[in-house]
């Protein structure tokens, strides 16, 4: 006899409980990975998303502006929030998103970096460029990057630019 009878219920019950093991991190495991590299990218693309969306909006509010000239005039005056929505605090996005422009002021581990295009010869501001860099080293390596065409590009260790790779989402590294 191969295995003793003492040992054939509990060498059962371990192929059992490994099978279940198996069969569930087999069919769970897409879903946890995804969850953990989403949320490892997700402030930054979440981020520039509403970013790119304020600074649309933006455009379609005060036309007489184009873009805005700088990230505080999409958010409100203060962090009290919103009374009444102008060029200069135009309360798109919040107050903690539009003060993200330098490590101590980080949202979720990134700062952003906007620059407003040169205003044409009617004073509209027509273009914009948003970086979005990791505060601290802790916080990762991707940088990305977004004008006003809404592609989004990212490099790895080095600041994104216009030439970077483009990615579809923020999961698509």
């Amino acid at each position: 006899m191969l295995i003793s009878r003492k040992w054939l219920v509990p060498v059962l019950i371990s192929f059992i409980v490994g099978g279940i093991g198996i069969a569930f991190f087999w069919h769970f495991a897409p879903t946890v990975l995804s969850y953990i590299v989403g949320r490892a990218f997700a402030p930054c693309s979440v981020g520039l998303q509403t970013l790119v969306t304020a600074e649309i909006q933006y455009q379609a509010d005060f036309p007489k502006r184009g873009y805005s000239h700088n990230l505080a005039e999409l958010g409100p005056k203060d962090s009290m929030g919103c009374t009444a929505p102008s060029e200069s605090a135009a309360c798109l996005i919040d107050f903690a998103l539009a003060q993200a422009t330098d490590p101590a002021t980080s949202k979720s581990g990134y700062v952003y970096s906007y620059t407003p295009g040169p205003p044409n010869t009617q004073g509209v501001v027509e273009s914009f460029t948003i970086r979005s860099d990791p505060a601290k080293k802790e916080f990762g390596t991707n940088h990305f990057y977004v004008d006003e065409t809404a592609v989004m590009r990212m490099e790895k260790n080095k600041p994104a630019g216009k030439e970077s790779p483009i990615i579809k989402s923020a999961c698509d590294w």
